[in-house]
């Protein structure tokens, strides 16, 4: 299964060749904080339900933390009451439907973690081991 962090990385071969503005047109506004299946169904069509309901590090993404053993999706959509959905921090480029990230997150990826700078929370670093699964 291709995920978006996998399409963002320089070098993938599917690189920017899904098109995610219908799935994103059809997302709850980002201030929906209740994580509800359902409601992520446009995600959810291509994305396992385990990227965002597994707290568990061994999720299927480059976004998790080997210092908390966490699955950091789930901490930003599952964990409450501070959970929100994909949209506050993924969007579609509105020319090519390329995944990509909101100007204000100021996430730098790097081949063993990375750092987020947002507006929502303090800058934090994490680290993955350099593992891309």
């Amino acid at each position: 299964m291709v995920l978006c962090l996998a399409l963002l990385c320089p070098g993938h071969p599917l690189a920017g060749t899904v098109d995610h503005r219908e799935a994103f047109s059809r997302l709850l506004p980002a201030g929906e904080l209740l994580y509800l299946p359902e409601r992520f169904s446009p995600c959810l069509v291509c994305h396992p339900k385990a990227l965002a309901e597994d707290e568990d590090f061994n999720v299927d993404t480059r976004f998790r933390d080997t210092g908390l053993g966490k699955n950091l999706h789930w901490i930003h959509v599952s964990r409450q009451p501070q959970g929100t959905n994909c949209s506050a921090c993924h969007r579609a480029d509105a020319a090519t439907g390329a995944p990509s990230f909101l100007p204000g997150i100021r996430l730098a990826m790097s081949e063993t973690g990375g750092r987020c700078a947002p507006a929502c929370h303090r800058p934090k670093e994490y680290r993955n081991a350099g593992r891309a699964r």
